[in-house]
This record gives C-alpha cells, sequence and structure tokens, in this order.
C-alpha cells in the first residue's frame, strides 16, 4: 500500500513538472516571437522612415531646382510669358506635374502667400516701415492671426489680400478701399494700369504712389501645396513648402507635412 502511494506520488510530481516545462517553454517561444516580431516591426519602420526622408529631399530638391529654372528664364527674359508661378496662382485648378525617377508623380499647385501683413518689428525695418507696419497691425482685426506671416517681403500682394487687409492699408478710407478692391478683383498686374484704375476712382496719383512702396502687383512670396503620388502603392502623401523668389536662388521659409488651413484660402469678400 505504501508502495503505491509513492509511486502516484512520484507519477503527480512528474506530471506537474512537465506541465511546468510545456508552460514556461511556451512563454519563452511566445516572448521569442514576440521580440522577433517586433524587431522586424522595428526595421520595417526604419526602412519606411529612410524612405520617407530620401523621398522629402528628392521632392523639395526637385521643386527648388524648378523654381531657380523660373528665375533663370526671368533674369533672362527670353520670353514675354507671364511668370510661371503668378500664372498657376492666377489660374484655378492649375498644376505643375512632374514624375521621378522612382516613378513617383509629383504634382504642385501654387497660391499667392503674401496678401498678408509682415507682423514683425525689429531693427531691420527702416524707421518710416516700422510706423506703417506698426500702423496697418493696429488697424487689423485682432483674432484674425490668419491675415498676419512671419515671412517674405514687407510689401503685400494686392492680388491675393483680403478686405480686411486692404481696410487697414488704405486707413479705412472708403473710397480707397473700393478702389483697392476693384483693382484686386480684376486681377490687375500692371503698374501703370493700377493707377489708371485708381485715378477713375477719384485717387491721387500721389496715394497711388505712396501705396506702391508697399503693396505689390507682382508677389514672390508662395505657397505651394505639393502631393507625391506613389502609382505602385497607391499612396498619396502631401507636403507644404513656403517659398520666396528672389533674383537668385529660391529662399525656402518652411517645409513639410501638409497642415490644414485655419481659414478659406483666397480673398474674405
Amino acid at each position: 500500500m505504501t508502495a503505491r502511494r509513492r509511486t502516484v506520488s512520484r507519477g503527480g510530481f512528474v506530471f506537474l513538472f512537465v506541465l511546468m516545462v510545456i508552460v514556461v517553454g511556451t512563454i519563452a517561444i511566445g516572448a521569442t516571437i514576440n521580440a522577433m516580431a517586433f524587431k522586424s516591426r522595428v526595421t520595417e519602420l526604419r526602412v519606411q522612415q529612410y524612405r520617407t526622408q530620401h523621398e522629402v529631399q528628392s521632392v523639395k530638391h526637385m521643386v527648388q531646382w524648378w523654381l531657380m529654372q523660373q528665375n533663370r528664364a526671368r533674369a533672362s527674359r527670353r520670353s514675354n510669358q507671364t511668370n510661371a508661378l503668378l500664372l498657376l496662382a492666377q489660374t484655378p485648378g492649375a498644376t505643375q506635374r512632374f514624375t521621378l525617377e522612382t516613378g513617383l508623380v509629383v504634382v504642385v499647385s501654387v497660391r499667392d502667400a503674401q496678401g498678408t501683413i509682415l507682423a514683425r518689428l525689429d531693427d531691420s525695418l527702416s524707421p518710416s516701415n516700422y510706423e506703417w507696419v506698426f500702423g496697418v497691425l493696429s488697424r487689423m482685426p485682432q483674432e484674425r492671426v490668419d491675415l498676419v506671416r512671419r515671412h517674405g517681403p514687407l510689401s503685400v500682394s494686392i492680388m491675393s489680400a483680403s478686405d480686411e487687409v486692404l481696410t487697414a492699408i488704405a486707413e479705412n478710407d472708403f473710397e480707397l478701399v473700393s478702389a483697392l478692391i476693384s483693382a484686386r478683383n480684376e486681377g490687375i498686374t500692371d503698374p501703370a494700369t493700377f493707377a489708371q484704375t485708381l485715378a477713375s476712382q477719384g485717387i491721387e496719383p500721389a496715394v497711388t504712389q505712396a501705396l506702391l512702396s508697399h503693396v505689390t502687383l507682382t508677389p514672390t512670396l508662395w505657397e505651394m501645396q505639393i502631393e507625391v503620388i506613389d502609382p505602385n502603392a497607391d499612396l498619396t502623401r502631401r507636403y507644404t513648402m513656403i517659398v520666396e523668389q528672389s533674383s537668385t536662388f529660391p529662399i525656402v521659409h518652411r517645409w513639410g507635412p501638409y497642415i490644414e488651413p485655419q481659414s478659406p484660402d483666397g480673398p474674405r469678400r
């Protein structure tokens, strides 16, 4: 009877030992599989990050190269055609398309980004410009942060300026505001035509001349919405570039993933 009990006891111990080994082995195998899956995922993410960084730099350099080509064409004056960026900005739905060696398709749309007030009051401004900027900002709606910018030239683009911006520039002069809105809506890009349009509405030439020192009909600051289409993966990634055309190299003020604007595009009317 005693021997039988010992046999049963030993059998139970062996069973528990085997069960423990199975449990520990299962846990070890599971942990190993999870570790391998984690390492695989980390490697995949690193590869994707490298591809994304390579794509970002390739797209950025391609757009900069295109802008340099536009600058050279303007400087050499080999063509009487309108500035390509201005034409794209003025034509609804117009885009510029490129195809990279990797097969990626890049679609660029352009928006005039100079229709807001440069909110920078520092030593870079002359006393007269400092006074002008301070005066305009003081007449702007304080809650409309979308009507000011941190980059680009001092001059404001008539083409994309909102009613609020034009009112602040015109110092709340109703007749001048009306004349500026008319010039904007007509899409005037020539200073002589701009002066004639204002004169036809009773604006003195001296006022027009003073305005032209702070506004522009040919903007050089652009916001580019860039779509990168991968036909093989059926994916589209979007980027934004704020770039200023200069006489030599384009100046990139901002570059990164696309961010939804806080207010609708175009003039507020």
